[in-house]
């Protein structure tokens, strides 16, 4: 059996059995708190976008009862599940789609070596001497995406290793005293986030590296 309606119908009756299709233009639930419910008690609702129920955006919602995906619910892109919340287990599986968020991810742990991660500090970095391309008194900012390690050997001469958000207000995280000599001589670091700045502030250096 089939139900169509073609406009605006209001039905009085609180519930429509149908073994059938309805089909309408729009369907409005304007009463409290609404309800869609199945009653296949040990199988699934299917809502899609399109035409059919296993075409275009569709998810499905899993009975309590279900078999093997009892109170699970899947997005699907046609019948392929894209995400899918496993109840018995409480985890979401994203199906090795990637996951981009503008917002902070916030988790107690991680599993996993981290191998296939991006933008994570000491992944894909390698320690680079910087010796040549650095100057006393010049401020670099950090570009590369994710944080890398400032490390600066100096043998006294005064100056400092320093650190700023804002290429302005400086935070001096180590100092040398201005006597030079192999007493005065000793190594100085700090992570440097992305997109904040670092410089020793005065005089000169016998290394400069970083994990980049």
């Amino acid at each position: 059996m089939a139900i169509v309606l073609n406009g605006s119908t209001g039905i009085s009756t609180p519930n429509i059995d149908n073994g059938g299709t309805v089909t309408a233009s729009d369907i409005t639930l304007d009463n409290t708190n609404p309800n869609i419910t199945s009653s296949d008690a040990d199988g699934y609702l299917a809502i899609s976008g399109d035409s059919t129920v296993n075409t275009g955006a569709n998810i499905r919602l899993f009975s309590a009862a279900h078999a093997s995906n009892a109170g699970d619910f899947s997005v699907r892109n046609d019948t392929t599940t894209t995400l899918k919340y496993d109840s018995s287990a409480t985890k979401w599986n994203f199906q090795a789609n990637d996951v981009t968020t503008t917002g902070t991810v916030t988790a107690t742990s991680f599993a996993g070596d981290g191998s296939t991660l991006t933008g994570v500090y000491g992944q894909g970095q390698t320690l680079q001497d910087m010796s040549a391309s650095r100057v006393s008194g010049t401020s670099y900012r950090n570009t590369t995406g994710k944080t890398i390690f400032v490390g600066i050997e100096k043998r006294g001469g005064g100056g400092d290793l320093q650190y700023s958000t804002d290429n302005t207000t400086w935070v001096s995280v180590a100092g040398w005293p201005s006597a030079s000599g192999s007493y005065e001589e000793y190594y100085a670091g700090l992570p440097i986030p992305h997109n904040t700045y670092y410089r020793i502030s005065s005089g000169g250096y016998e290394k400069w590296t970083e994990l980049r």
